[in-house]
């Protein structure tokens, strides 16, 4: 693949967030019904079929200036929206937010675009979606590359009271402010903690602030999904996937990730499935987007 020189952090940092201007964005976005529901989506290239899933507090359009590009240089890499997130009205009718559902989307959305199986690639809860996809529908997925973010493990005791803790800590505050339906400062509660930088929200540029707070009255019900999935899965289950699958995380990450999504996983990953970033953090694949789309080519090129 052909790469674009590094933009210095704070730049890149910055970029994670901002939903760029009708001039930048020069990628059509159209529908495709996909389980009772119109699934907006983006590509670009041709090849072997890449889906980029998002996470909780984005939408596709995160994806078009910095990954897709890069990318398409080897696959049709399709970036889309899950239900309840991009810029499309709500269906009051639509069932409960829950990764089971964002999964059985996800399937009827590579059958729509009948270009599967795909490899998938997913950030945070677009990874619990793309590894519930793979250990739910194989047939459907080429290769699955999960960053900090995995299907619902079942637990023993003493990981449940971690879990429970870590969790507590994690998305206290923000669980609160979602609850009062202060979901601004629910979503910037939420970005500042999986940072770990206090304030951080707050040193974006308005139209990010905008874009990121209006997902806030996601969180709660996505609070309650992840908390409660309808199925979790065995560490039998995850380790004897015929789904090529990698589990990535970074070093620098928080205890949450680290320990919940992170250590708990290990032994149904192997460490042959396991890829632990140099410096990286929750943020790193729009931190250091070229790196996250070398890494990602590396392991879908050899499925």
């Amino acid at each position: 693949m052909k790469y674009r020189q590094s933009l210095v952090v704070a730049a890149s940092v910055i970029s994670l967030y901002i939903m760029f201007s009708s001039k930048a964005i020069a990628t059509e976005t159209k529908p495709i019904e996909a389980n009772g529901v119109d699934i907006s989506y983006v590509e670009q290239g041709t090849g072997p079929l890449m889906i980029l899933a998002h996470g909780s507090l984005s939408d596709h359009r995160r994806w078009i200036r910095d990954h897709l590009p890069l990318l398409a240089e080897n696959y049709r890499v399709v970036a889309y929206s899950m239900r309840y997130h991009g810029t499309s009205d709500w269906d009051e009718s639509w069932p409960p937010l829950s990764m089971d559902l964002y999964a059985k989307d996800l399937a009827a959305f590579i059958q729509a675009l009948d270009a599967g199986p795909a490899h998938l690639v997913g950030w945070s809860m677009g990874a619990m979606v793309a590894h519930r996809t793979a250990l739910e529908f194989p047939e459907l997925v080429r290769s699955a590359y999960l960053f900090e973010g995995a299907a619902a493990l079942e637990r023993t005791d003493e990981q449940t009271a971690e879990y429970t803790q870590l969790r507590k800590a994690l998305i206290g505050e923000s669980a609160s402010l979602a609850d009062e339906q202060k979901f601004v400062k629910a979503a910037a509660a939420m970005l500042n903690a999986v940072i770990g930088k206090e304030g951080f929200f707050g040193t974006l540029p308005e139209g990010a602030q905008k874009s990121i707070g209006g997902k806030g009255k996601l969180l709660s019900n996505y609070f309650k999904a992840t908390n409660n999935p309808v199925s979790k899965f065995t560490c039998d289950q995850i380790k004897n996937s015929k789904v090529p699958t990698v589990y990535v995380t970074g070093d620098k990450t928080v205890e949450y990730f680290s320990v919940v999504l992170g250590e708990h996983y290990k032994p149904c990953f192997g460490a042959d499935r396991i890829i632990n970033i140099a410096g990286g953090n929750h943020v790193w694949p729009g931190a250091k987007f070229e790196d996250f789309a070398i890494s990602a080519h590396e392991f879908a090129s050899k499925h």
